[in-house]
């Protein structure tokens, strides 16, 4: 989608299934637009956003996979499969992801700069948080500690290069000196994979919650009113 012809970007707070109906599902902001437009606008420093990244999970090989793709890949947010994700999401925690969807996925993994990432969750130094969920911590300050995997997977998240130091300088001068990345623990993606993988909704903090990114959302009825970025359905030329 070419961005020169989104017009009217606007922030529409959730339920989700309200925002989606309002925004072009493909122009619906991933995390690393939103920390890119932090910097400049502190409108967007003191919210909490669900994100257009796709959270997928696989069981492969005896690995259990991240897939971390873009808006047009996200399965939850594709075109009249909403509702059902949704309502899969809020039923059972996860949604069972078509294979359609799932093998475009893989194939934009495989390339460079593909609309997906694959991580292999034993790569990222993971801290249990619970049963459900891990997570590995990003210091702001000494983010070069990071190994390979963590560093690309904070770089897709909170923007590449020169941004991700940005972003990162943001953070400190706000007083926050840590950060998180939460996914699905490697036995809960195990047992969660059956006989397809797996999406969760992706959500990044407000800087009062130190701006974590969340690859494990499914907490649609959360206390705090988090907002949807995109372009509305009738802003395209």
């Amino acid at each position: 989608m070419n961005n020169s012809k989104l017009e009217n970007l606007v922030n529409v707070p959730c339920p989700l299934i309200d925002a989606y109906r309002q925004l072009v599902p493909e122009s619906i902001w991933e995390t690393h637009k939103i920390q890119r437009r932090r910097i400049n606008d502190t409108k967007f420093m003191f919210k909490s956003f669900i994100t257009g990244d796709g959270c997928v999970y696989n069981f492969e090989n005896g690995q259990a996979v991240l897939y971390l793709t873009n808006a047009a890949l996200n399965p939850v947010l594709k075109q009249n499969n909403i509702a059902d994700a949704l309502s899969q999401i809020k039923e059972q925690w996860n949604c069972h992801v078509r294979s359609e969807d799932f093998s475009m996925i893989q194939k934009e993994a495989l390339r460079k700069n593909g609309g997906a990432k694959r991580y292999l969750l034993s790569d990222l130094g993971l801290t249990e948080h619970n049963n459900e969920i891990s997570f590995f911590e990003i210091d702001t300050k000494k983010h070069l500690k990071l190994n390979t995997a963590q560093r690309i997977l904070a770089e897709q998240v909170h923007g590449k290069g020169k941004r991700f130091e940005q972003t990162m300088e943001l953070l400190r001068e706000i007083g926050i000196s840590k950060t998180r990345i939460y996914v699905l623990s490697f036995e809960y993606v195990q047992n969660a994979v059956s006989y397809s993988p797996v999406a969760r909704v992706g959500g990044l903090g407000s800087f009062n919650s130190n701006s974590n990114f969340i690859a494990s959302g499914r907490d649609l009825n959360a206390n705090v009113t988090p907002c949807v970025v995109g372009a509305r359905r009738e802003s395209i030329v």
